[in-house]
C-alpha cells in the first residue's frame, strides 16, 4: 500500500474519532442518490468497485443491490468499521487497499466505479491523475464511475486565495480541525482531466440536481458529483 505523501492527510483517516464519526454516517447524499436511481435498474447486472468506502455509508446502499461489491480504502480502521456494520458475503468484500494502486485488479473487472464524498481530493495532482488513468483500467468500456470533487469556483466565489493558478488549488480549508489539505479544482480543468479516459459526462449539483455542461463553468457549489463512462 502506498502512502500518501501528505502525512496529516493519511493520520486524519486513520484517527479514531474520524472513524467513529463516518461510522455513524449512513445517508446517501442526495446526488448519490440520484446517481442510484438513475443506475439501479440495471446494479443487479454489476460488478462495483467502491473506492475510499470510509466507515460504509455508500456499501449500506450499493452492496446488496449489485451483483459484486468491492469496497476497498486504504485506512484499515475504516475497513475495520466497514466489516462491523456490513458483513462480508459471497459477493461482498472489503478490502485494505490504495486508489492509486489498484494492479491487483485485473483489467475490465467492474461495470461501475464509486469514489464518494471528494475521497479524491486528498491526493496530490499527479496522484489525481494517476488514480483517473488506474480507474479506467479496470473499468470496463462503457462502464461508470462517478466521484464528487471540491470546486474551485466555490472558493473563488468566497474571494480566497488559491495556491496554484492552473485550474485548481490545494487548500486548508479548515476541515477536521483544519488537518487536511484538500484539492479544489475548476468545472472546466476537472472536465479537462477527464478527457483522455472518459465521456458521457454527466455532473450533479450538492442538491442532486443536473447541471448542464453548458452552465457547469458558472457553478459555484462547494462541490460536484461526476458520472462519467469509460471509453
Amino acid at each position: 500500500m502506498l502512502a500518501f505523501r501528505n502525512r496529516a492527510n493519511d493520520q486524519v483517516w486513520r484517527d479514531p474519532a474520524i472513524v467513529a464519526e463516518y461510522s455513524r454516517a449512513a445517508e446517501l447524499q442526495l446526488a448519490e442518490q440520484a446517481v442510484l436511481d438513475l443506475l439501479e435498474p440495471t446494479l443487479p447486472s454489476m460488478d462495483m468497485l467502491d473506492i475510499g468506502v470510509g466507515g460504509g455509508r455508500t456499501a449500506l446502499h450499493f452492496a446488496q443491490r449489485t451483483r459484486r461489491y468491492v469496497g476497498i480504502d486504504y485506512s484499515p480502521e475504516m475497513i475495520a468499521a466497514c466489516g462491523a456494520r456490513l458483513r462480508s458475503a459471497a459477493n461482498i468484500r472489503f478490502a485494505v487497499c490504495d486508489a492509486r494502486e489498484l494492479d491487483g485488479f485485473a483489467a475490465s473487472s467492474f461495470d461501475f466505479i464509486l469514489f464518494s464524498y471528494n475521497g479524491i481530493d486528498y491526493m496530490s495532482h499527479l496522484e489525481r491523475l494517476d488514480a483517473f488513468a488506474a480507474v479506467a483500467r479496470i473499468c470496463i468500456r462503457g462502464g461508470y464511475f462517478c466521484f464528487s470533487s471540491h470546486n474551485l469556483r466555490s472558493l473563488e466565489a468566497a474571494k480566497a486565495h488559491p495556491i496554484t493558478g492552473s485550474g485548481y488549488a490545494i487548500v486548508n480549508d479548515g476541515v477536521h480541525g483544519g488537518r487536511l489539505e484538500t484539492y479544489y479544482v475548476s468545472p472546466d480543468e476537472q472536465l479537462n482531466q477527464l478527457s483522455p479516459w472518459f465521456n458521457e459526462i454527466r455532473v450533479y449539483d450538492i442538491d442532486g440536481e443536473r447541471v448542464t455542461l453548458q452552465a457547469l463553468g458558472a457553478s459555484c457549489d462547494p462541490w460536484l458529483t461526476f458520472l462519467c463512462r469509460a471509453r
